[in-house]
């Protein structure tokens, strides 16, 4: 196996202010750069919002929006209370189903 490290003399370009690499296996950190500095998770918060969407909804079901959604703190997507969506489109604004 082969290690991104600085230490080892390479280290790859990656142009993103932060990166972590880690073995799904062993846990073992490969490559890191800023690991430690706090980031938003915003393509992976959407990501697994679409994941769950998935997992969770029939996609012919609707969607009933309740007080506290349009209030989340974080990325917004500007729904309002009561607002009724059908499953394919509350995935709208994670993937390109609605085109």
């Amino acid at each position: 196996m082969v290690y991104a490290t600085e230490n080892a003399g390479f280290s790859p370009e990656i142009t993103a202010p932060s990166a972590i690499l880690i073995d799904a296996a062993t846990g073992e950190i490969l490559y890191e750069k800023n690991a430690h500095t706090p980031m938003y998770p915003a393509s992976t918060t959407k990501i697994m919002t679409a994941i769950l969407t998935i997992e969770s909804l029939d996609l012919s079901d609707t969607v009933i929006i309740d007080s506290e959604s349009p209030f989340t703190t974080g990325s917004r997507i500007y729904i309002q209370e009561g607002n009724i969506y059908s499953g394919t489109i509350a995935l709208c604004p994670f993937a390109s189903v609605c085109k």
